[in-house]
């Protein structure tokens, strides 16, 4: 049985949102490329809503817009790959990286695409191509699970 509900967004338009267990595999891929679309809509408004603040004067207010657009990415990336997944695709092969230290992980960075290493430095590189150096060895990367290991002091 399906569950409706209407969602009212602010600018005034409304759109179900269906909870069903039971949904086949062409529904759920169907449902998954509806909201990663939906999703992409909504990050190219808060671009505009960025450029109205900056035109305004409110740089802060832009700049936070702009990184919740940053995150809003992520999240679509995130979807598209399910989608992939779901269609029984390949997708890309992106993982979190770690740093160890005493035995412990500490998150550097999430959506790795690239890794490079010169001497004691090793270059993250994520899927939007921000780079982060971290100084450390790369302990292991497992392509299965996507995890980067860096062993740091």
């Amino acid at each position: 049985m399906f569950i409706l509900r209407m969602a009212l967004h602010e600018g005034g338009h409304g759109h179900e949102h269906t909870h069903d267990m039971s949904l086949t595999p062409e529904q759920t891929i169907a449902l998954l490329g509806y909201t990663l679309e939906h999703n992409r809509s909504h990050a190219e408004e808060l671009g505009d809503l960025a450029l109205a603040l900056e035109l305004q004067g409110k740089d802060e207010a832009a700049q936070s817009v702009h990184e919740a657009i940053h995150f809003f990415e992520h999240g679509n990336d995130r979807l598209n790959e399910a989608l992939l997944l779901a269609k029984g695709e390949r997708s890309m092969c992106l993982s979190d990286a770690f740093a160890v230290c005493g035995g412990e992980r500490r998150p550097l960075m999430n959506y790795v695409s690239g890794i490079s290493v010169d001497g004691e430095k090793v270059v993250l590189t994520d899927m939007l191509g921000a780079k982060k150096t971290v100084t450390g060895t790369l302990k292991s990367v497992d392509l299965t699970k996507n995890v980067i290991l860096i062993e740091t002091e």
